[in-house]
């Protein structure tokens, strides 16, 4: 039975989105179950213990978890929420480590991934709205390519994913 350090979101922006995250977390470990697989998730086992709200505390827990997941057989990347800055500090260590990773979805939890995507290519339309002036200042063309532009790049962003998901080894 391979054993796997789980990377998936945790902190979340109030206590619906953490409450999200945690079942997230746990329909990862499901997965891992499923293939026959030993999973351990640090950031569901060590926040029950210590407090992430405290500096002190939330670096222990995190080199508790890095050290015990430098152990694994692999590094399995949950990316339907997307890849959060504690996921992407997992990620670099385990490349650091030559350690084998794997990008991975759960079924039923891609609309997430897409509301992302979504969000990413507002943001992305708004910051260059921003930057090439307000609506009433661009002609419907000028707005209409920088939507285009917004959706392209986070069109882009979600192949990588889904890329980097159909990749075992990076």
């Amino acid at each position: 039975m391979r054993t796997v350090a789980i990377e998936s979101p945790f902190a979340g922006k109030d206590a619906a989105e953490l409450a999200y995250n945690r079942e997230y977390a746990l329909a990862a470990m499901r997965d891992c179950l499923a293939r026959g697989e030993s999973p351990y998730a640090s950031h569901l086992l060590l926040t029950q213990l210590l407090d992430d709200e405290i500096p002190e505390q939330r670096e222990l827990g995190i080199s508790a978890g890095l050290e015990w997941s430098a152990k694994a057989d692999v590094r399995a990347i949950y990316v339907d929420l997307d890849i959060s800055p504690g996921m992407q500090q997992g990620i670099d260590h385990a490349l650091s480590l030559g350690q084998y990773v794997e990008y991975r979805h759960i079924a039923g939890w891609g609309d997430k991934a897409e509301a992302a995507k979504n969000a990413r290519a507002l943001a992305i339309t708004g910051a260059l709205e921003e930057h090439l002036g307000t609506h009433s200042q661009l002609t419907e063309d000028e707005r209409k390519a920088i939507v285009d532009i917004g959706d392209a790049v986070a069109d882009r962003v979600l192949e990588r994913d889904i890329l980097c998901a159909s990749e075992t080894r990076i």
